[in-house]
């Protein structure tokens, strides 16, 4: 299991709680964004920065994402699997 985080924009303060969860149980943690996120130094963090524009960093989380994954974001058909086809 991962997470995968559209980080486009993400608040503060749920970036935290995410870092402090995936440090806690040990579940890598991937921020992907189309500019560099801060991200703290942990084995367990990492940042992927995709080039701007509309759904790549939607586009990169669906081709990292598997089965048993969590990922978060608020774009609506991004979190509705069944849209995926259109990736």
């Amino acid at each position: 299991m991962q997470i995968l985080v559209d980080a486009d924009a993400l608040p503060n303060v749920i970036k935290d709680i995410l870092f402090k969860a995936v440090k806690r149980l040990r579940i890598p943690l991937t921020m992907v964004a189309n500019q560099y996120v801060t991200v703290e130094k942990s084995k367990y963090i990492k940042s992927i920065v995709v080039s701007s524009g509309p759904d790549v960093a939607d586009d990169r989380i669906v081709e990292l994402v598997q089965q048993g994954d969590l990922v978060v974001t608020a774009d609506i058909p991004l979190a509705d699997p069944r849209c995926w086809r259109r990736w």
